[in-house]
């Protein structure tokens, strides 16, 4: 299953499965670099449950896949509009 068709429904807990994505085919192979305003969009939404889903990814991608760095700091600045 592509990044891309993941986020579509992206919920706290999905982020295991899209980190282990990016962690083996890398940004660009597994659609996160072209997935990446989709996660932003998530991150800025005013929808609770897709912020906190596309918050979670972030730091869950932070935290383990450095690949994802160059990509994830744009998420960042969407995400501070929540609190």
């Amino acid at each position: 299953m592509s990044i891309e068709s993941m986020l579509e429904n992206l919920t706290l807990g999905d982020e295991p499965k899209l980190v282990d994505s990016v962690k083996a085919d890398g940004a660009e192979k597994s659609g996160l670099a072209a997935s990446i305003d989709a996660i932003k969009a998530k991150c800025a939404s005013k929808t609770e449950g897709e912020a906190l889903a596309g918050l979670a990814l972030v730091k869950s991608l932070a935290e383990t896949a450095p690949q994802a760095e160059p990509f994830i700091k744009e998420c960042l600045t969407a995400g501070k509009r929540l609190f």
